[in-house]
């Protein structure tokens, strides 16, 4: 026989990883986690690049055969001299007031990313909403301002002066409206980047299935930027951030580390080009003198101190941040007097500081946006669940459905950890001896493993299953009723329950129900119930429970399924009010790559669920994390449900309805008593509330 070693999984105390502040100020190339995420940076920076050229290239209805059709359809019109003069002042105005705003709006930009590079998310909403937005907010007042005056040579018109009275009002409005928010406490809103980093960390999908979702949200970009006109391209940007929280919404996932690695490059690029270097391309170059952009850019430092003098002297955490986190004045001044000598030499840095300015900030947010996620992947391998399944000793534990699945892996970890022995229950007990040997060529998996014979749909089956376990063994410590069907042909159980629920649920119920005395005479014992995330989609017009004694043939198969699970918790949450020195605890495993859907009951919905298992399903070893720290977890809950690893949801409203659960509940056990009898039910305390 062929030894197979695999780590047993045994993880205890805390998680054991580098801080993201100590990963982004190391620079040890020795250490291969260190080169690695240095590594990814690089490309980060790099697919950023490429896919801003990739973006600027891509053909619009502003180009090509649209423009050709435009132009047929409307022949330029040349206009007099006189209009061509005041065409061309137009023109130059618009650039002039494209030079101001950038030359103000760079200086709260360095500001933002020495900010943001403090990590300090309070600081950085508080700077973001009264600093950035008015110094933007001021620097496009004073570009229009700049505009009308460059129009009308020194006179400006009833609607230019319209216009900067209706921009200062706004200016005044915004902070108004920024001083009625609720202040952040300086180091503690929403937590440190680090925080911040192991929240979005605790949970990611397969690589398969993020790639179909930045696919998706890509293909949205793409369209909307060739699809609109040239002159409205800047919208695609609005059109596609708005698409892509919507969609991410709709299929209930959000940014984690792996979507944040493939879509970020991308879909920044598309910002970048339209929100940034779109506006520059036409005239990349200063039209204004060097000189004078550098007097702009030094002036802004000057109007964010004239307004920590003014309106946000009541602001102390800026004040705080002017000193000890912003560029210091002096180094600004140098810094500009460095850049003119090397304009003056013939390095025109600030002649093209535009488009340089647009690639640095669109760059800087995307390291900014990049780093917790590459951060996450990098030490993913050191961050692991807090399960310790070292106290096994002298435990008794019965799996069901432990040949194949989830249930093999459950039975392969728990045999590493050395219980008492391990229940194997499946309805082959060829099956089971099968998996048994599978689980012995791992060294490591020494437990005593016995199979068990069980049909769950079947009452017979489970009570000769429930009496062999009890002539064996006085206690029983953890029971896993893992086992189900998902989404088969209608039909019945031997005893006529709807296949599906009769299976998943009422099998188990009577399975529980009669070993509940050997659960109360372990220390501590426990049931593990596992549901699904499918669940949510049960229908809540349940007025008959006596209906699912039926097949149910009007109701879908993929419903029928949802209502067995959602039973489950359901069920779980009274049993654990009824039996209180029993824990019962429901979880959820997630998209787990098993054979569950071997029974479906049509090829389309077989092919589909190995369609989407493929896409989002994790392997086994991943998915069964959740079965494990139930087992284990001293601070699981009684009654509640778990979403992968250990973390606590509420569950539909179907399957957390208290009045419903304990109608479920009262029939089930109604259902049950010709097969368990008097004596199991006699320790049940009143349900409370």
């Amino acid at each position: 026989m062929v030894s197979m070693e695999l780590p047993a999984l045994a993880i205890s105390g805390d998680i054991v990883r580098p801080s993201i502040s100590s990963v982004i100020t190391n620079f040890n190339l020795r250490d291969g986690r260190i080169r690695l995420f240095w590594l990814l940076q690089f490309v980060n920076i790099v697919s950023f690049l490429l896919c801003v050229l990739a973006v600027a290239n891509l053909p619009t209805f502003g180009s090509g055969w649209w423009q050709c059709l435009s132009e047929k359809i409307s022949p330029e019109t040349r206009g007099t001299p006189l209009q061509g003069q005041h065409h061309i002042a137009k023109s130059r105005a618009k650039v002039v007031a494209v030079d101001t705003w950038f030359s103000l709006v760079s200086i709260a930009t360095l500001d933002a990313f020495a900010v943001v590079f403090n990590f300090n998310r309070g600081l950085i909403v508080t700077f973001h909403r009264n600093v950035s937005l008015r110094m933007t907010l001021f620097a496009t007042i004073v570009s229009a301002g700049v505009y009308a005056w460059e129009v009308d040579m020194l006179k400006l018109n009833r609607n230019s002066t319209a216009s900067v009275v209706a921009a200062l009002l706004m200016y005044l409005a915004l902070g108004r409206a920024v001083d009625l928010i609720k202040r952040p406490k300086l180091g503690s809103y929403a937590g440190t980047i680090q925080q911040y980093t192991e929240t979005t960390g605790s949970f990611d999908m397969s690589w398969r299935y993020i790639a179909l979702l930045t696919t998706t949200v890509v293909a949205v970009a793409v369209l909307s930027t060739t699809l609109l006109p040239s002159r409205l391209s800047g919208i695609s940007v609005f059109i596609w951030v708005v698409f892509e929280a919507v969609f991410l919404a709709a299929m209930k996932v959000r940014r984690t580390p792996r979507y944040t690695i493939l879509s970020g490059p991308i879909l920044i690029s598309f910002a970048c080009v339209k929100w940034g270097l779109d506006l520059t391309n036409l005239h990349p170059r200063l039209v204004m003198h060097p000189e004078y952009f550098i007097g702009l850019f030094i002036s802004g430092r000057f109007l964010l101190d004239a307004h920590l003098r003014t309106i946000l002297r009541s602001h102390k955490d800026l004040h705080w941040a002017r000193e000890n986190v912003l560029i210091s004045t002096r180094s600004i001044l140098w810094g500009s007097i460095t850049l003119l000598i090397l304009e003056k030499i013939g390095l025109r840095l600030v002649t093209f500081i535009k488009p340089i300015l647009v690639l640095l900030a669109y760059g800087m947010s995307c390291l900014v946006i990049q780093t917790p996620a590459i951060y996450n992947i990098t030490f993913s391998n050191n961050k692991s669940p807090q399960v310790d399944l070292s106290d096994l000793q002298g435990k008794v534990i019965l799996v069901t459905g432990g040949n194949s699945g989830l249930g093999l892996e459950s039975v392969r970890q728990f045999a590493m950890h050395g219980p008492a022995c391990i229940y194997m229950a499946g309805r082959s007990k060829r099956k089971c001896k099968d998996a048994i040997n599978y689980i012995r060529q791992f060294k490591a998996a020494t437990a005593p493993i016995f199979p068990l014979e069980l049909d769950l749909s079947s009452f017979d089956s489970v009570v000769r299953a429930a009496q062999v376990f009890r002539r064996r063994e006085k206690a029983l410590h953890i029971l896993i009723n893992n086992a189900g069907i998902m989404m088969t042909e209608k039909g019945r159980t031997k005893d006529g329950y709807e296949i599906q629920f009769g299976t998943n649920f009422m099998g188990h119920a009577l399975l529980t129900q009669l070993l509940l005395p050997a659960l109360k005479a372990a220390s501590h014992g426990r049931v593990i119930s596992v549901s699904s995330d499918l669940e949510r989609i049960a229908p809540e017009n349940i007025d008959n429970l006596d209906e699912l004694k039926t097949a149910m043939e009007r109701v879908n198969t993929c419903f029928l399924y949802a209502s067995s699970k959602a039973a489950q918790i359901a069920w779980n949450y009274v049993m654990g009010m009824k039996h209180r020195d029993v824990k019962f605890i429901a979880i959820k495993p997630g998209a787990v790559a098993t054979n569950l859907h071997r029974n479906a009951s049509t090829l389309p919905l077989k092919l589909f669920l190995v369609v989407l298992g493929w896409l989002i399903a994790v392997p086994t070893k991943r998915g069964v994390l959740n079965h494990l720290w139930a087992s284990v977890a001293k601070d699981a809950k009684t009654g509640e449900f778990y979403a992968p690893v250990g973390k606590q949801c509420t569950g539909s409203k179907l399957s957390r309805d208290p009045v419903l659960s304990e109608r479920l509940w009262s029939w089930t056990q109604n259902e049950l008593q010709m097969h368990v009898g008097e004596d199991a039910f006699r320790d049940e305390v009143a349900l409370d509330g």
